[in-house]
């Protein structure tokens, strides 16, 4: 299978199955780091992530479109975007159709419940999935013994930080992006 094949079907596949929204993407993104580091490294992923927070645009598409350009230029950047957005366009089309017609039900509306803390489940799995290869150099495996070994200080610091600042009263009112500004900058400069 070629490459360019390769990486439409498996940002299909992400597509299909990512439920919860562009950081619902993020095990399977992981996923193919861990399979397939040709296509996609973790520290680039966490690049990935990284800009993709701080930019306009899902995550997930933000995310098919570089990888897509980095390996194919353009035209990968456009087939692996509508590869990851392709499933969700029809299934939104099929269902529409009959929750319009159900949406009064009392199953549907259990079915609803039901998602909800499911995809905050996937979510929540993904930020921490995140958080550890933010602070880990390389993704950790629950293994203690390598633990202090892989840990990167200065992420976790620059995290606690800006937490802390961020939750500060006269500091809730400064834009996000100041805060992103200012991780960049102290990314480079500490070398993080």
């Amino acid at each position: 299978m070629s490459k360019l094949l390769f990486l439409i079907v498996k940002y299909f596949e992400i597509g299909l199955m990512s439920f919860g929204g562009g950081l619902a993407t993020l095990p399977f993104l992981m996923r193919l780091a861990q399979k397939y580091p040709e296509y996609l490294t973790q520290r680039e992923l966490i690049d990935i992530i990284a800009i993709s927070e701080s930019t306009p645009g899902p995550l997930g598409v933000n995310a098919a479109s570089f990888f897509g350009y980095r390996n194919f230029g353009v035209l990968g950047a456009i087939l692996t975007t509508i590869s990851l957005v392709t499933p969700s366009f029809f299934i939104i089309l099929i269902l529409f159709n009959i929750l319009e017609k159900y949406k009064k039900s009392e199953n549907v509306q259990n079915v609803f419940k039901a998602l909800r803390p499911a995809s905050i489940g996937l979510i929540a799995a993904a930020a921490f999935s995140v958080f550890c290869l933010a602070v880990f150099d390389k993704q950790w495996d629950f293994n203690f013994t390598d633990f202090f070994s892989n840990f990167n200080y200065k992420s976790l610091i620059l995290f606690t930080i800006s937490l802390i600042l961020m939750n500060i009263k006269k500091l809730k009112k400064v834009h996000p992006v100041v805060f992103i500004a200012a991780g960049a900058l102290i990314g480079i400069l500490l070398k993080i």
